[in-house]
């Protein structure tokens, strides 16, 4: 027998398929700020722009789901299962993704930067052949993470704590930007790999994270 509380989550996803569906003409846009969703099976669902900013999804699976656009902002996400997931464009800034794993999921242009001065955390995450393209990573914490064959390409790294990361080696990155917003400073080739290997070894809490001197082009 389904809890109350599984029924009322089936019958919200049906809404907010049939919004996303419609464009915004029919249907509800999923809306669950602070909600409880710890441990539920949310496999292939259908969140495309939802609202869930604050929710707890400690040891949830999202395997393959489609989170295009959606507001996790300050969300808890520790351990959860968002493998092969679709996160493009998403909104993670201060989410917990501590040991979650993001194996092959598709993370182009997300945000994952401080929020209510709390760091987007990923240690000890899975990211392994994930997509980071153009992701925005500035001032999150990698510590530990697996980065075996992900794509970093255009992601953004100012002041990320990258110490101890795995898979280094295997990196796919084009270029990537190290500098503050304003002031970007652009790493190709050989330069990427230098500086990713400095970044690993910086673990120092006295020292301004992933900041060396790097000159502009």
């Amino acid at each position: 027998m389904k809890r109350n509380s599984d029924v009322k989550l089936s019958e919200s996803l049906a809404l907010h398929k049939n919004w996303v569906a419609s464009a915004g003409k029919a249907g509800k846009q999923l809306v669950l700020e602070d909600a409880d969703l710890s441990n539920f099976d949310l496999s292939n669902a259908d969140l495309a722009e939802a609202f869930l900013p604050g929710v707890n999804l400690n040891n949830a699976t999202l395997r393959q789901a489609d989170l295009f656009g959606v507001n996790l902002a300050s969300a808890s996400l520790r351990q959860a299962d968002l493998s092969e997931a679709l996160l493009n464009k998403s909104n993670f800034d201060g989410a917990v993704l501590s040991k979650a794993n993001l194996w092959r999921a598709k993370i182009i242009r997300a945000s994952f930067v401080d929020a209510d001065l709390h760091e987007a955390d990923l240690r000890e995450a899975d990211l392994t052949k994930s997509n980071f393209s153009g992701a925005n990573l500035e001032g999150a914490v990698l510590c530990g993470a697996k980065l075996e064959k992900t794509t970093l390409t255009g992601a953004r790294l100012f002041r990320a704590d990258l110490s101890g990361m795995h898979g280094l080696n295997h990196l796919a990155a084009e270029w990537i930007d190290v500098g503050a917003e304003d002031d970007s400073v652009i790493l190709t080739g050989n330069e990427i790999q230098e500086w990713l290997n400095r970044a690993k070894k910086e673990n120092s809490p006295k020292t301004p994270r992933a900041v060396f001197a790097v000159q502009h082009a």
